[in-house]
């Protein structure tokens, strides 16, 4: 059982690395479009890309969870385990956030650009939108980097 758990471990962490390697070269074509319309689709694609962190971290958290039970850890037994949670929760809920709100503070953006709103702020709006996504990729990195330093070295 214990193989299924890590097995099941192992995809999530997958799901996780394929939406942080996904985003940024996303977010490399948004800026590039030829069009408002094109760089809009590329958007909600990152979006859509997006949702697979949800099942992720429940994947993570369930599959984990029931690994410490078969190792006989708790939450407060080992402390880089405890760490390693208490980074993830924070992983979650920035990511979680980050990626609501500047999803649709970019979404409103580009639909505003393609409608012709004649505002302008929006280019300059829209460029510190894409500024603040590729910040929260790197620290959503940094914060898997650190689990995954937990983890081998178990301070």
């Amino acid at each position: 059982m214990l193989e299924i758990y890590h097995l099941l471990h192992l995809l999530g962490f997958g799901l996780i690395i394929s939406v942080l390697i996904a985003t940024p070269i996303l977010e490399y074509y948004i800026r590039r479009a030829e069009s408002y319309k094109d760089a809009l689709m590329l958007a909600k694609i990152v979006s859509r890309i997006g949702l697979l962190s949800p099942i992720a971290a429940l994947i993570l958290l369930i599959s984990g969870t029931l690994m410490m039970g078969m190792y006989g850890y708790g939450i407060f037994t080992h402390g880089w385990l405890t760490g390693k949670l208490l980074i993830f929760i924070v992983m979650v809920v920035t990511g979680a956030y980050s990626s609501m709100n500047v999803g649709k503070q970019r979404r409103e953006i580009y639909n505003d650009l393609i409608d012709g709103k004649d505002n302008p702020k929006l280019p300059g709006e829209l460029i510190r939108v894409h500024n603040r996504q590729s910040q929260y990729t790197r620290i959503q990195a940094i914060f898997l980097l650190m689990i995954l330093i937990f983890t081998v070295y178990k301070f």
